[in-house]
């Protein structure tokens, strides 16, 4: 099992376990660039977007305009 113990590897492997964050995206993008993985790229970071995106259009067809989520009526019916 690998392991990272220099300070830049065990920031590179974080990179990667929080693959999910937009924030992490460019670095994770230029990181699988550099060691020849652009195939996982889309893999990672693309889908992620794709579904994102199908999720907010469905949202809209069912009625609800603002994408959110519709709150629930209180005892009162408001």
């Amino acid at each position: 099992v690998y392991t990272a113990k220099s300070k830049n590897e065990k920031r590179q492997q974080h990179l990667f376990f929080f693959w999910h964050k937009r924030e992490n995206h460019n670095d994770i993008r230029e990181k699988l660039e550099s060691i020849g993985r652009e195939d996982l790229i889309e893999k990672l970071i693309e889908e992620k977007k794709k579904h994102h995106k199908q999720e907010f259009i469905k949202s809209r067809s069912r009625g609800n305009k603002k994408g959110g989520k519709q709150r629930k009526k209180g005892r009162n019916g408001r």
